[in-house]
Order: structure tokens, then sequence, then C-alpha cells
């Protein structure tokens, strides 16, 4: 039985094979991209090679100066590519999202316009119900936080101590056991979001919270009850 042939690998680049010649990107007379993309690669590989094996001072001189070209090809195409997005308002990403620090500091002030109007809106349709007592500290802590954010977006304050007593804050609560009973409010400070129109009660939370957390809690649960319509 003859032995089975083993054919040597092709060997990739062959001795007849000329070696690859300087791409030209002619703007005027443009052809596919992908093609000139390959060349530049071919080419950019070539004399990479050259010099490498040849290290003379004219083929890293030559090598070079095709890098060069290569990476102010890339500079143009991300100059024209930022100039684009700055002079583009669809394609602006720094009006989409913040970025800079004016961006964001603007973006900010923005959102503190829309909650400003937002919440002065909520003020004429909801209440606050607050159950507090005298002798609790969390609650005294809380209270001055409470009384600054409705006096400052117009909220109305329902307080409701469940001693009978106030404090400096809200020095005269009323006293309404059975509504407490009713909410199955067991712990102060609590905050409910009282609707007059309906007579409907929500929850907005128990404990200490701070003031952007209670505007955060009240849009969000204005927004989860419209949602639930």
């Amino acid at each position: 039985m003859p032995a089975e042939e083993i054919k040597a690998p092709e060997n990739q680049f062959k001795p007849d094979t000329p070696p690859p010649t300087k791409p030209v990107v002619d703007q005027e007379n443009p052809i596919d991209p992908r093609e000139v993309i390959a060349k530049q690669k071919a080419y950019h590989e070539f004399l990479s090679m050259k010099a490498a094996v040849y290290p003379t001072r004219e083929n890293i001189k030559e090598y070079m100066t095709f890098n060069d070209e290569i990476m102010e090809q890339s500079e143009v195409f991300a100059q024209g590519f930022s100039q684009v997005g700055w002079t583009d308002p669809e394609l602006n990403y720094g009006l989409k999202k913040a970025r800079t620090k004016e961006a964001v500091l603007a973006k900010n002030e923005q959102f503190q316009v829309e909650i400003v109007k937002k919440l002065e809106d909520l003020s004429d349709k909801f209440g606050l119900l607050y159950f507090m007592r005298s002798d609790c500290p969390y609650c005294k802590r809380y209270s001055p936080v409470l009384k600054q954010f409705a006096e400052k977006h117009g909220f109305t304050v329902y307080v409701i101590s469940l001693d009978g007593k106030g404090n400096e804050y809200f020095p005269y609560p009323k006293s309404d056991h059975y509504l407490a009973k009713n909410l199955n409010v067991t712990s102060v400070p609590a905050l409910f979001l009282a609707n007059p129109s309906d007579r409907s009660v929500t929850p907005i939370h128990y404990g200490i919270v701070s003031e952007t957390q209670l505007v955060t809690r009240i849009v969000k649960t204005v927004d989860q009850l419209e949602e639930s319509k």
C-alpha cells in the first residue's frame, strides 16, 4: 500500500507575491471603504515587518511616516465626530445625558424647578397627616424637617398626637386615637398623604427621613396612586 503523501502547509507569503503598494485615499473618487481599510492594514503590516527584519533608517522612517498618516486619519475622524455631536442637538450626548460638571448642575437645577412646581400642584390636592407624640425623641428631630417642607411647598399638615400634647414645632395637635387605630399607627413619627376629595389616606413613611427623602417619597406615592387608577 503506497504511503500517503503529506503536503507541506502552503506558505502564506509566496516568493513571487509582490509587496503591497501604498494605498491612496481619494476623497473626490471614493471607493468601498472596506477595500481601503484592508489595503491600509496590509501595507501597514508590510512596513512593520520590513522595518523589524531590516531595521535600516529608511525602513523605520517609512513605517513611522505611514503610521503617522494612519493616526492623523483617525484624529480627523475623532474631531469630526465631536464637532457633529456639538453642533447637532439630536446627537449631542451632553444634552441627552449630563456629563460635564456644568451640564450636571444645569440638569439638577431644571429637575429642582420641575419638582418644586409639581409639589406646589400637589399641595393644592393633598394634605399631610402627621402622627406624633410629645415625648418621642424622633418626633422632636423630624418635626422641624416636616414643618420646613410644608411651609416651603404650601402643604397643610394635620397633626395628631398620640398623647394629646404637642411640641415646639406643632404646639396644638389634635387627639384622635380612633383614626390612629384605624390606620394601624403603632409607631411614630408616621406620615400619611390625605386626599380630601375622596377621603383616602395613603402611608408615606414611618420614622425619620430627610427633606430630600420626603420629597422623593411624596412624588413616588402620588405617581403610584395615579398609575393604579
